[in-house]
């Protein structure tokens, strides 16, 4: 057995914490059946991550490893019209959107009644086209994405996880059915995304709380990882997993690290124009997703870890000291115990779990991020 000390990486960090996960699902995938274990020990000051695979295993090597577990290609050169079809669909939602909100200005206004014949010939004529529109585009850019323009099928659905219903249950039927016992990768994706039967009141998808780049000022989750799985380097997965983070890279931030919330009020430039961050770091993080699935629950939809207390959404999440499987962790992260109001400090430790971290899910300006975890 060989063990790597992440010392990049602390426990108090929500995207930190979720690149640890990352780290143990794709290096479960290169060495599968429970050998590969997670555990946290307290080094400099924090709870930092400790990850035991089989065998002698250079530093080199596991660097390689990781990095073949997430660089991927798309299968045909296409990506720049993918690109193009990207702006086309952010465009026509655009125009939807507007055209919703005159509706319901209007009715609100009574310029007109919600059932009045008035009231049909402006769905009609002002919401009907920009909702042909769209489902245009949309379609346009399935079959691009589809034919292999983007670099895997989880960034296939669109730019973001702000897509029409149809468009999530279509990739994950098609995940499904592509599904081993050995890969199920992409199936797990699909259901950590969100259920199509959970949507807004626009009628798109109610994603995961855990995207929080949905398309406002320019940000897409799904497009920003597939660019970072083309580009990621092995040198930048060392960096955010053995190094003090110096956040060199720009741009395709997952909003998972609290350090990200910059108040426009206290800076010279708009921190929404760019970002600095770890690609390493949150392209592993992404992997993790996949033990976070989202079900519904009531009316809405239910984010692993995610519970709201008070006035506000939380995310909770666990260290541990023993080294644990993937099984293990993906059972402990789900956790009632988590998510109480007060946590059972005495009963999380007889299960294993030494100390829990929160943050706060909040939204600065038009993006979301999460606030500095504390204690849970």
């Amino acid at each position: 057995m060989t063990t790597f000390d992440l010392d990049g990486l602390t426990a108090d960090n929500p995207l930190a914490f979720m690149a640890a996960l990352g780290t143990l699902v794709v290096a479960d995938r290169a060495w599968p059946g429970g050998q590969v274990q997670l555990a946290w020990s307290e080094r400099q000051g924090s709870w930092r991550p400790r990850l035991k695979v089989p065998g002698e295993v250079s530093h080199e090597e596991f660097l390689e490893m990781l990095h073949a577990g997430v660089h991927r290609t798309p299968k045909v050169a296409d990506e720049k019209a993918l690109r193009a079809l990207d702006k086309v669909v952010a465009a026509a939602k655009k125009e939807l959107k507007d055209a919703k909100l005159t509706f319901r200005t209007r009715t609100k206004a009574k310029v007109f009644k919600r059932n009045s014949p008035e009231a049909a010939a402006f769905l009609a004529t002002e919401v009907a086209p920009p909702e042909a529109k769209l489902s245009e585009a949309q379609q346009a850019r399935a079959i691009a994405a589809e034919a292999g323009a983007t670099p895997d099928l989880t960034t296939a659905l669109g730019p973001n996880l702000k897509v029409r219903p149809a468009s999530l249950a279509k990739l994950a039927r098609q995940a499904a059915l592509e599904a081993t016992p050995m890969d199920r990768r992409a199936s797990d994706f699909f259901a950590a995304f969100g259920c199509e039967a959970i949507i807004d009141k626009d009628g798109i998808l109610a994603p995961t709380r855990f995207s929080k780049r949905n398309g406002d000022s320019g940000k897409n989750m799904l497009s920003g990882i597939g660019l970072l799985m083309v580009q990621v380097s092995p040198r930048q997965i060392e960096e955010s997993l053995f190094e003090t983070w110096r956040y060199q890279d720009d741009k395709y931030s997952l909003g998972w690290d609290p350090r990200d919330v910059r108040p426009y009020a206290y800076q010279a430039a708009n921190p929404a124009a760019g970002s600095v961050t770890m690609h390493g770091a949150n392209l592993l993080a992404y992997e993790a997703l996949t033990l976070f699935p989202a079900v519904p629950r009531g009316r809405g939809l239910a984010t692993t870890g995610t519970v709201k207390l008070e006035d506000a959404e939380v995310f909770t999440w666990p260290v541990w000291k023993s080294f644990l499987p993937i099984p293990v962790v993906k059972s402990l992260v789900a956790h009632p115990e988590l998510t109480a109001t007060t946590p059972d400090r005495r009963h999380l430790k007889a299960i294993g779990v030494l100390e829990a971290y929160r943050a706060d899910h909040v939204t600065v300006g038009k993006s979301q991020w999460f606030r500095a975890a504390r204690p849970a």
